[in-house]
């Protein structure tokens, strides 16, 4: 059993790669592969609308057309049992690393003729991780967090269940003292860090822990399905 660790954040060392790391954790404990990729490493774009993908009797099987640095991790990805996408919060949507690796992973194996199913044959167990600045709960609100990301996140459902966390208080800033930033909010986000930050990488171990729960019940209930039949 695999899992595959997806960081749409252009930095390697911050919240969302920490967090992602701790998801690796219960995964890795449970007994399963991680394979974490950072996705600003890669040369690629989004979806370009070949239509390759969707020419009767393609024989993408699923999988994007494109052949550049990411075509082989979409088909790590789609081969995995696993899914995980960690994203920063960026003008109010996922980064646009992130935006384009949806596109490439979802587009080629959307099925058109049966209202939006998926072509692929099995299902993987996913889940997204947002971290952002957001601090409090009326903020969150006002910004129709719930909608916007969590339409974006809801979309992994054409692979399989999908689970939505959202990390709030993290900052992007390493070092306040060097940028013209709002010194109250400052404080309130070192405050929120302190307070809050070893409980989301408690959430983040215990996603990691119950994804591979979920994906061994579902391997074992396709196991006593082929029986049955």
């Amino acid at each position: 059993m695999k899992a595959m660790i997806i960081n749409g954040s252009p930095r390697k060392n911050r919240n969302t790669v920490s967090l992602l790391k701790k998801v690796m954790e219960g995964v890795e404990e449970s007994g399963c592969e991680t394979k974490l990729v950072h996705l600003r490493d890669l040369k690629f774009s989004g979806c370009i609308s070949c239509l390759a993908c969707k020419i009767k009797g393609n024989t993408c099987g699923g999988l994007c057309a494109l052949r550049d640095d990411l075509r082989p991790v979409l088909e790590e990805t789609l081969a995995s049992e696993i899914l995980v996408v960690g994203t920063p919060v960026y003008f109010h949507y996922q980064t646009a690393l992130t935006r384009a690796f949806m596109e490439r992973l979802l587009f080629a194996p959307l099925d058109y003729v049966n209202a939006g199913s998926s072509t692929l044959k099995k299902k993987i167990q996913c889940a997204t991780i947002y971290t952002m600045h957001v601090m409090n709960d009326e903020l969150f609100a006002n910004m129709s967090y719930a909608q916007t990301l969590g339409v974006a996140a809801k979309s992994l459902e054409l692979l399989g269940p999908q689970e939505v966390l959202y990390f709030r208080g993290l900052s992007a800033f390493p070092d306040f003292e060097r940028y013209p930033f709002n010194l109250e909010f400052a404080k309130i986000l070192d405050s929120m860090r302190e307070e809050h930050y070893a409980e989301y990488e408690q959430q983040a171990y215990d996603l990691g822990k119950r994804l591979v729960h979920q994906a061994n019940t579902q391997h074992l209930d396709i196991q006593t399905n082929n029986v049955a039949k």
